[in-house]
């Protein structure tokens, strides 16, 4: 909705017309799925049909306990959690997005030729791209690129390119860098405190 009022590019609407439509659509899927126990045994057991014309060690009968096994558990607490859900998630994405758009300041794009709500509208109508392993690596910081390259102009390849390499680098390697100095502070209190290393 932003990019149509802030007169973004005609194809980038329609994705993020189509990115709504898809995830108006897999919530009401969940939905469905948590509400109704038999939606669940059905849904369990058509996925179970679909991989098994491709594995046929698949045990249908396996799948449908599971799914309906995972819709009771959360049933109790969907009404409260998915919202809150949906919240922290739009948060994470927002604040990533916000990564993005102060590497690119900080490589010299200029916010005349990639203003902010270009960057942030794009990571967002693009983020679904980021359900393969390593948060997407590669193919969505090609279509990130890609779509910066359409706003910008193809002179600002090497500092959208710069960009996008100092994002991964902090939001990739950041978290595994301070995850492992916390880890071994962690251990390292631990292991003093009790007179035993762990």
């Amino acid at each position: 909705m932003v990019l149509t009022v802030l007169g973004s590019g005609t194809s980038q609407v329609a994705g993020a017309l189509v990115s709504v439509a898809i995830a108006v659509a897999l919530a009401v899927l969940v939905s469905l799925a948590v509400r109704r126990e038999q939606f669940a045994a059905r849904l369990g057991r058509r996925a179970a049909t679909i991989v098994r014309r491709m594995r046929s060690s698949v045990d249908p009968e396996s799948w449908v306990r599971s799914s309906t096994g995972f819709q009771q558990h959360i049933v109790a607490d969907y009404h409260r959690a998915f919202p809150r859900s949906l919240v922290a998630l739009s948060a994470m994405v927002l604040s990533d997005a916000c990564v993005l758009l102060l590497a690119m300041r900080f490589v010299g794009v200029p916010a005349e030729a990639v203003p902010a709500y270009e960057v942030i509208g794009v990571f967002f109508l693009a983020y679904p791209l980021t359900l393969p392993p390593m948060m997407g690596l590669g193919i969505y910081d090609v279509v990130l690129l890609g779509a910066f390259m359409e706003v910008g102009g193809d002179a600002l390849e090497p500092e959208l390119v710069a960009a996008l390499t100092v994002w991964r680098a902090v939001t990739i390697l950041g978290p595994v860098v301070l995850g492992g100095i916390v880890a071994l502070v962690w251990r390292r209190r631990l292991g003093g405190g009790t007179g035993d290393t762990p």
